[in-house]
């Protein structure tokens, strides 16, 4: 059964309220983060609430608690799931008694908690890709709960028979609507730079750990629409589906012609979370 926590209170999903004075609700003023875990376990725990941390204070919003409390709330959720796989999503949002603009408190913080029983996604599985216009703010850097661009992609993907979303931003492919996206072409990984136009994906790095421990090379650069098409492989990363290779791009067939390759970034990336919630 799913369980919350909200700021001091612990219950199922279906019991939980927030208040009023939780800005998440009139502006979206918070940052999430979300990571896997399995048999008790969260794979990459410290490294997720690190970009938690890193998020919040690009928005002025204070953390007021440890990060050995938020572990401590984990676990409790853990045992009282009793799911063996899972997602735990944190959102933290900025309290205010009255509903205007301005901030006028920037050292409280909300603090909500959840957990769902989550199937990892097959080590075979391909998905296909539908471009979309990137109309989001210069802000994609931070996790931000001001999700309805990306929302409104991932929509408009799955409408038209695709799985996910794929930004371009000024004929550059930035990132997908919940993950981040790379190529594989004549044996060198490219994906787009760290910076205000992408989320640092915590299984991108992942996977480019993964590329150099196989001595392939990793170039953060800008590539365009047909870059991608003409990718030998596309590869989308995310912390809840590890990495996935792309089939199609909108009516483009994508040449999947490195597939021992591919193969053995997943199992490495994979291996590594098998490692260590065993």
């Amino acid at each position: 059964m799913d369980y919350v926590y909200y700021n001091g209170w612990y219950g199922k999903r279906s019991e939980a309220s927030i208040s009023l004075a939780d800005r998440s609700i009139f502006f979206g003023d918070g940052v999430y983060d979300c990571m896997i875990g399995k048999n008790g376990k969260v794979y990459q725990e410290a490294e997720h609430i690190s970009r938690l941390r890193n998020c919040s204070t690009k928005i002025f919003l204070e953390l007021n608690f440890s990060d050995a409390y938020i572990s401590k709330i984990i676990k409790k959720l853990i045992e009282l799931s009793g799911y063996e796989t899972y997602i735990v999503y944190i959102a933290v949002s900025r309290y205010a008694k009255i509903r205007k603009h301005y901030i006028s408190d920037f050292s409280r913080s909300n603090l909500l908690i959840t957990i769902t029983e989550h199937q990892l996604a097959s080590e075979n599985e391909s998905i296909s890709l539908k471009s979309c216009e990137d109309i989001r703010y210069q802000m994609c850097n931070i996790k931000t709960l001001n999700l309805l661009p990306s929302v409104l992609a991932a929509k408009t993907a799955e409408e038209n028979g695709y799985d996910e979303a794929v930004f371009l931003r000024n004929g550059s492919v930035t990132e997908c609507s919940h993950s981040n996206v790379a190529i594989l072409k004549n044996g060198e990984i490219i994906t787009h730079p760290n910076g205000k136009f992408i989320l640092p994906g915590i299984t991108r790095d992942n996977l480019i750990r993964a590329a150099q421990k196989l001595s392939i090379p990793v170039l953060e650069k800008e590539f365009g629409y047909q870059d991608l098409i003409d990718a030998d492989e596309v590869l989308v990363t995310a912390t809840t589906s590890f990495i996935r290779r792309v089939s199609r791009v909108d009516n483009n067939s994508i040449k999947c012609s490195a597939d021992n390759l591919v193969m053995a970034l997943c199992s490495i990336v994979r291996s590594d979370f098998n490692e260590f919630c065993c």
